[in-house]
């Protein structure tokens, strides 16, 4: 009851951008935390570069630090599914492992990789409003200046590296998804992924997406935010992503 308490007091605001709670599942990433080697310890230690190497293991950290994080990740990994992986695929999703994708291709060779792309003028708003509500429950006010730095640092890396690192991988072990596409038909997108990457399609499935496609076309997001509130332009974001809107 108390942890109950101590979640509604420090996390209510919080709660309604991104749901959040110690009862709850949240991203592998953060399993990190317990040998302080999570990018997303930004959020408790305002220290940008210190952590930085974190957000981008496969280029900033050395192979015996990389084996290091990946043993102790694919030990967790391995409990999880001794529990509940009978007969199961582990599905994870991490925006933050778009920086350690030889890592992961490394540590489980037979991965496959799913890239979500949603347009940068709705990601970096959403970014910067993410992390300065996460940043507030354990930090005081700090200039955004930083954090606005930090993440347009981050949004050029994720965006370009994992599209780099996939295209050398086979058709059947990654797929591009843009946002746009996966709300338009959510169901025949799915449908497109498992038969790509040769999973079965259950009759259950099936209904279930269908419902879940109904589902999506009539909802409608609590998190409100602009590209002028955090210090972008449109026509920066147009400029500094040409590239990404062009493909």
């Amino acid at each position: 009851r108390l942890i109950h308490l101590f979640e509604r007091r420090t996390m209510a605001d919080l709660s309604r951008i991104h749901k959040i709670s110690f009862f709850e599942a949240e991203e592998d990433v953060y399993l990190l935390f317990h040998i302080f080697s999570s990018a997303l310890l930004v959020f408790v230690f305002p220290f940008v570069e210190d952590l930085w190497p974190y957000f981008y293991p496969d280029g900033e950290l050395s192979k015996r630090e990389q084996k290091r994080i990946m043993r102790f990740y694919k030990a967790c990994v391995q409990r999880h599914l001794y529990e509940f992986g009978q007969g199961r695929r582990f599905l994870s999703k991490n925006p933050v492992f778009s920086g350690m994708i030889e890592c992961l291709n490394e540590t489980f060779p037979d991965v496959q990789f799913v890239c979500m792309v949603r347009s940068p003028l709705e990601v970096a708003p959403s970014v910067m409003s993410l992390y300065q509500s996460y940043s507030t429950v354990f930090l005081s006010t700090v200039d955004p200046a930083p954090l606005r730095q930090a993440a347009c640092r981050l949004m050029a890396l994720y965006y370009r590296y994992p599209l780099e690192k996939l295209q050398a991988l086979p058709p059947q072990r990654q797929m591009v998804i843009s946002y746009p596409v996966l709300m338009a038909d959510l169901k025949a997108t799915v449908e497109d992924l498992y038969r790509r990457f040769g999973l079965e399609l259950t009759p259950a499935y099936q209904q279930l997406l269908q419902d879940e496609a109904a589902k999506s076309l009539r909802y409608k997001s609590n998190h409100f935010y602009s590209l002028e509130q955090f210090g972008f332009t449109r026509e920066q974001i147009l400029q500094d992503f040409r590239d990404i809107f062009e493909r």
